[in-house]
């Protein structure tokens, strides 16, 4: 094996990774951005989707139109849910406003719209 400098192979690394998401996201069957949010919510669906964030989880909106991701059950690691939702609203939210509510029930403030894996295809919703 070639022993490279930390910082060549910090760099290798940094490009490989870029690379790595830019052509998996190819495959998310992402839409072009046209500065709607309705676009944005789609594609950070879709970036959750891929990304293993629950299928069941209930996409809803609440009082002041916040998209807001309701597990009911609970996942088996919210640090990790966490992050992806996080880190896809980072990619493809822009200026979209997103939560995450953790309960028995959805509390009367927030509007259902559907679950996960049905709206992440789906542009009628938003509209």
């Amino acid at each position: 094996m070639i022993e490279l400098p930390c910082r060549s192979y910090c760099i290798f690394l940094y490009i490989y990774t870029i690379f790595e998401v830019l052509t998996s996201v190819q495959a998310w069957n992402l839409l072009q951005r046209d500065n709607s949010t309705q676009i944005d919510a789609i594609n950070v669906m879709r970036c959750l989707n891929v990304n293993g964030y629950p299928n069941s989880t209930i996409i809803a909106i609440d009082e002041f139109s916040k998209l807001t991701l309701i597990n009911m059950n609970g996942t088996s690691n919210n640090n990790a849910a966490d992050k992806v939702a996080s880190k896809c609203q980072d990619l493809f939210g822009y200026g979209l406003s997103l939560g995450a509510y953790k309960g028995a029930e959805l509390p009367p403030a927030f509007k259902e719209l559907g679950k996960l894996a049905d709206l992440s295809g789906d542009l009628k919703f938003l509209t």
